[in-house]
């Protein structure tokens, strides 16, 4: 039985990359609640819920993880944002991480996932307990 539940906000637009992912994450100790988006209402839509991490591809046709983590902080979201993509450059990957990207993980490197994720988690719970 999974002792946690890890609350994902997943921006992707390939159903195999996101079953990939969800097969990554669920090699952890948790219980997981998902959403899927590939566009900005619904992304839009799903930060009306509270997540524990954004897990956001790159590239979509009508969308990007620039664009999701714009829109992040525009409305002062701190929920920890990982791009997991394998169409960006490094000189773009250093630049999204300047404005707040916590990691960045190269599809064709998804074991790398499930550490990042419990790393933001408990970076971003160590934040939230500074600020009380």
């Amino acid at each position: 039985m999974k002792n946690k539940t890890l609350r994902v906000l997943i921006i992707e637009d390939s159903i195999n990359d996101y079953i990939l992912l969800l097969r990554e994450l669920s090699k952890g100790d948790y219980q997981i609640e998902d959403c899927l988006v590939d566009e900005a209402i619904g992304f839009e839509k799903a930060l009306l819920q509270s997540w524990d991490i954004i897990i956001s591809d790159y590239s979509l046709p009508t969308f990007s993880g620039y664009d999701a983590l714009k829109m992040c902080i525009d409305k002062s979201i701190d929920t920890p944002f990982i791009i997991v993509s394998g169409a960006v450059g490094k000189d773009k990957a250093e630049h999204l991480m300047k404005l707040g990207v916590k990691d960045y993980i190269m599809k064709s490197s998804l074991a790398k996932l499930l550490p990042a994720v419990e790393k933001e988690i408990e970076d971003a719970q160590i934040r939230k307990e500074r600020t009380y």
